[in-house]
């Protein structure tokens, strides 16, 4: 493509956008008015309802940057539109209030307004940071990841992963809880391979070179690692594998996958309203999940939710409580703001501390078994912010959010920053492991990593980035014997294009 054909598409405009765009961008600017205008009569404060619209227009503004492009991987899409439902739906849909260890506590309006604008913020800085990197030509200077793999190895290497998984998880059930420690690490990054066998097998699936054994393989291994989420109670160890399948299919196909994304929504809402009461009741009895087997685990489960979701539609419980209750896990800018209206006041700025664990992440467990564990900064938060006790966050997790961690440690200069690395570390593992060449090694590798930021974002720094650099350069090493030999690669280039900002920048 010329310079010229290429700046002419960077700088596309709406008249050049297709009709489905430009009515998503319509609808969008209705509904910006429209929303608070109408829920302003009802129990809405009118200021939370205009600044959560606004939000939720910025995070929407990669997607359509997205649709008009038509090009590359929606890295950023995906990201914001996880913030948007997270830090702007649950003003909707979510009453003002955050469940404390002595019950529930109500947020002022100006905590919350605060919070929101400062949530802007930082999504926007997220985006500055993202874009700006590309077009930096010293990125150009990185090493790249090309993995072109071999069709045969990477079968081989598909099955030895599901194998080795299996084994794993009957060997975590035998060893001791001291030494699983010692040794979690390894065992969570070959455990972590069984996402990069699916990134894999979603290639070949999606891009239409798929055998039959490899499409029953892929859809095999997410449904048993779906099944294995569900036994132990674990909601992300669920939708994780799900995620991965989905990104997949969305990046490879240009499909989003509409019906499956829907369905797992449903299931989600099915299930998440009892599992804390599931982890209560863990907690009272004094019954650790290794106790209890895992059909049990999995029948206690079912019979919960449907006795909720039975009383719901009978009328024993109210509905809109119901689904509010099921909605509440995704909600994160009430945590936020709680978390404003405490700090400094009660609480102090904790000027980095929380932070401390990312200097030592790099260190095996096997070498310092008394390294400290990398929920310190969640456990500190949910114990001086009184949302939990010393006990309850031995069996429970509660996760201080991205932004409000950055608020916790620096005030509104934390959230910036915070948000700028995100940004900044994002939109360089997608040039380093998802760009031209990466190949669909490269790109397995990223989305394997990626999936946990989209968690990662009501969580802490540490548990997004700690590790973050061991586990790529591992991930790279065991994949380096399936690449393809020289002589092949070239015939494999079976690449996704590049947006046209970052061909522009070249």
């Amino acid at each position: 493509m010329k310079i010229e054909e290429q700046k002419r598409v960077r700088l596309l405009g709406l008249q050049d956008a297709p009709r489905r765009v430009r009515l998503f961008i319509g609808a969008m600017a209705f509904a910006t008015v429209a929303v608070p205008a109408v829920l302003a009569n009802f129990d809405y404060s009118p200021l939370q309802l205009v600044l959560a619209m606004i939000l939720l227009d910025v995070c929407l503004y990669p997607t359509v940057r997205y649709l008009l492009s038509k090009e590359g991987l929606p890295i950023l899409p995906v990201l914001c539109l996880a913030f948007a439902a997270q830090y702007s739906l649950p003003i909707l849909t979510q009453e003002p209030r955050i469940a404390a260890a002595e019950g529930y506590r109500y947020l002022y309006d100006s905590d919350i307004v605060a919070s929101l604008a400062l949530s802007i913020l930082g999504v926007i800085a997220l985006q500055v940071a993202y874009y700006s990197l590309n077009y930096r030509k010293a990125i150009r200077l990185l090493p790249h990841v090309t993995l072109q793999l071999d069709r045969k190895r990477m079968g081989i290497y598909c099955v030895l992963v599901i194998t080795l998984s299996v084994i794993l998880d009957r060997l975590q059930a035998l060893l001791s809880d001291e030494v699983f420690l010692r040794f979690s690490a390894p065992i969570g990054l070959l455990q972590n391979q069984l996402l990069v066998a699916i990134g894999l097998l979603s290639w070949l699936v999606f891009t239409g070179q798929a055998r039959r054994w490899e499409k029953l393989l892929l859809y095999g291994v997410v449904f048993a690692s779906v099944l294995k989420g569900f036994s132990s109670t674990m909601m992300e160890s669920m939708m994780v594998p799900l995620a991965v399948l989905f990104m997949s299919k969305w990046f490879y196909s240009k499909r989003l996958p509409v019906s499956m994304i829907t369905a797992s929504v449903i299931v989600f809402l099915f299930l998440a309203p009892v599992k804390k009461n599931i982890r209560t009741n863990q907690v009272d009895t004094g019954i650790t999940p290794q106790e209890v087997s895992a059909t049990d685990r999995a029948g206690d489960w079912i019979t919960r939710s449907l006795s909720y979701w039975g009383e719901a539609i009978s009328g024993q419980r109210s509905l809109a409580e119901s689904t509010s209750e099921a909605a509440s896990r995704t909600d994160l800018i009430h945590t936020f703001a709680y978390i404003y209206s405490l700090t400094p006041a009660v609480v102090p700025y904790q000027y980095g501390s929380t932070y401390e664990y990312l200097a030592i992440a790099w260190i095996p467990r096997v070498v310092w078994p008394e390294k400290p564990q990398a929920n310190a900064a969640n456990n500190f938060f949910a114990v001086a912010y009184e949302v939990s006790t010393e006990e309850g966050v031995k069996t429970s997790s509660f996760g201080a959010t991205l932004m409000g961690e950055g608020f916790m440690n620096f005030g509104v200069s934390g959230v910036v920053m915070i948000m700028v690395a995100l940004g900044l570390v994002t939109s360089l593992l997608e040039d380093v492991f998802a760009g031209e060449d990466s190949g669909p090694g490269g790109r397995a590798i990223f989305l394997a990593i990626f999936v946990y930021f989209l968690n990662g974002i009501g969580s802490s720094a540490e548990l997004v980035f700690g590790g973050l650099l061991q586990n790529l350069v591992a991930n790279c090493l065991l994949l380096w014997w399936v690449r393809a030999p020289s002589t092949e690669r070239n015939t494999q280039r079976e690449i996704l294009p590049l947006p046209a900002y970052r061909q522009v920048s070249d």
